[in-house]
């Protein structure tokens, strides 16, 4: 299956236990509906509708800082919380909104709605930055820098307090207009970030032109670490590369206390996952922040100590 390329959400025995197979498909996937509705169809007009509706929802995912446990800022993830299925995730209509065009119109909503509720949760002495996906098909779009500029004005959230996620293969698409579009967001303060680096077309040449501030190892190679010699080896090096470039590091995708400490060894400092906490709406978010003193994570440094004890203990 990994040679093929297949993404993997888990692995159970026969014979099969649903709630167990359930419980999968819910982690990895975030499909929140009954089985019953599995096998739905969701066509272009219930995706606009969706949009014009305000069914889009933002769940935000925190980055933690593996040398302190902070968190350091969230991504934000489209939901759809569907009039008959309930909350369904974005691999069941992301591809729908890229194949239509509706993507470009379905990100600036999510932008919109992630903006305004950051600057509501800084009302809470909170100034978290934010992370949102950028699609391929609006790199192609010269408004794109105005178009964001307003959307933070308008919204009071601070310009360098934006980063937008750009796939490899995203920018590789139309180099020369890509590197225009990136350069005039750089001018404008929103920070770049390089996403799911190590699986699509990787190139040294296109990292150093472009003017990314971050680059995120793909969860791939990061749920391999134990298993394979070669996923250590890729995260050790894109680890190294991104520290000698003067870019911060972000492992996707860890899981469990194991994988946290193998990382910690290869010198990753920030990291996002299921072992911190799931996707969350603004207002649990808030909540999960407010158990955690000052925004520390309380399960970090059991796997740090291992490695370099801390001076002074500030988690909640």
């Amino acid at each position: 299956a990994t040679s093929l390329g297949l993404n993997i959400a888990g692995a159970v025995t026969k014979p099969i236990d649903l709630e167990e197979f359930e419980r999968h498909l819910q982690r990895h996937y975030f499909v929140n509906v009954s089985r019953e509705a599995w096998g739905r169809n969701v066509t272009e007009a219930d995706l606009a509708r969706a949009i014009g509706n305000g069914e889009l929802l933002v769940h935000y995912q925190p980055i933690i800082s593996l040398h302190d446990g902070r968190v350091t800022g969230l991504e934000a993830l489209a939901r759809w919380d569907h009039p008959a299925y309930g909350l369904i995730g974005p691999r069941e209509f992301i591809p729908l909104a890229e194949d239509t065009g509706l993507i470009t119109t379905l990100t600036y909503r999510i932008m919109e709605q992630a903006a305004a509720e950051m600057v509501s949760l800084r009302a809470g002495n909170r100034l978290l930055p934010v992370a949102v996906n950028l699609s391929a098909r609006m790199l192609d779009d010269l408004e794109l820098p105005d178009r964001i500029d307003s959307i933070l004005s308008a919204s009071g959230f601070a310009h360098d307090r934006l980063t937008l996620e750009i796939t490899e293969s995203a920018a590789m698409d139309n180099p020369s207009r890509s590197m225009e579009i990136l350069v005039r967001l750089c001018l404008k303060d929103i920070r770049l970030s390089i996403d799911d680096f190590g699986s699509g077309h990787s190139s040294l040449i296109h990292l150093y032109r472009l003017p990314y501030s971050e680059i995120k190892i793909d969860h791939s190679f990061v749920r391999e670490v134990l298993s394979r010699e070669e996923a250590v080896v890729i995260v050790r090096s894109i680890v190294n590369l991104a520290g000698n470039l003067g870019l911060r590091a972000v492992a996707e995708g860890v899981e469990d206390e194991e994988t946290l400490r193998h990382l910690l060894t290869l010198g990753c400092e920030l990291a996002q996952g299921f072992l911190f906490c799931e996707p969350l709406n603004a207002d649990d978010l808030e909540a999960w922040l407010q158990s955690c003193e000052r925004g520390y994570v309380d399960n970090l440094f059991d796997a740090r100590m291992d490695r370099d004890p801390p001076t002074e203990l500030r988690l909640g």
